[in-house]
């Protein structure tokens, strides 16, 4: 585990923190949220604290306090429900909000304890079975009367359904930037694993080229 590092408050870790965004890896952070400690995870520290930091003092008059990020890792989400499991005598509510310091949730670490994976290896290969698996049920379904699908065009396919997602990031964004007045009504404190798939769409977004174009034309007539 690397050396231990708890940023003072978000504009600390803005302005020292790097981390490495990259497919299958995440982090773990615990941050100080006025009387409670927030325990979430993450494929991008920084994105994420920055709209926590934002919310919180926008709906809730709070101020980020210190904060600790845990080394990137491939099994962050189970980590995360490990840690909500530890602690959820001290839980608040149904929220991520925790009656614990950032010390005890720290000491934590070694006391469960947690490990921190690389299974990208094994997670790429599971993802490239399940392509393998789709295209093979669209092969043999009555799909194959229309189109042929062939792995060179699932990529085709792939970016086009990415395209259309990322109409939901731009959306989330909009959101964020409507009036006060707006926002006052709207319930805008997004679970970190809605959050983490919208960040995920949109560092994944891919615009269609003229070949790809080309390509959904003759798969689908359109």
């Amino acid at each position: 585990m690397k050396e231990l590092k708890i940023w003072n408050n978000f504009t600390d870790l803005k302005e020292s923190g790097i981390f490495e965004i990259e497919e299958y890896f995440g982090y773990v952070y615990f941050v100080e949220y006025g009387k409670y400690l927030k325990i979430g995870c993450t494929k991008n520290p920084l994105e994420r604290l920055r709209t926590l930091s934002s919310n919180a003092k926008l709906y809730h008059d709070v101020v980020l306090g210190r904060i600790y990020i845990t080394p990137m890792h491939t099994n962050y989400p189970e980590n995360e429900r490990i840690l909500h499991r530890h602690f959820a005598l001290r839980r608040k509510d149904n929220s991520e909000l925790f009656s614990i310091s950032i010390e005890e949730a720290i000491g934590s670490i070694a006391e469960i304890p947690l490990s921190f994976l690389d299974e990208s290896a094994e997670k790429e290969e599971r993802h490239k079975k399940i392509i393998e698996g789709i295209i093979k049920y669209i092969s043999q379904s009555k799909c194959k009367e229309n189109m042929l699908v062939k792995t060179s065009d699932f990529g085709c396919i792939l970016a086009i359904i990415l395209d259309l997602l990322s109409e939901i990031v731009e959306l989330y964004e909009e959101i964020n930037n409507l009036t006060d007045d707006v926002l006052n009504c709207i319930d805008t404190e997004i679970p970190d694993e809605i959050f983490n798939q919208i960040m995920s769409l949109g560092n994944n977004v891919h615009t269609l080229n003229e070949k790809e174009r080309s390509k959904l034309h003759e798969l689908f007539g359109v």
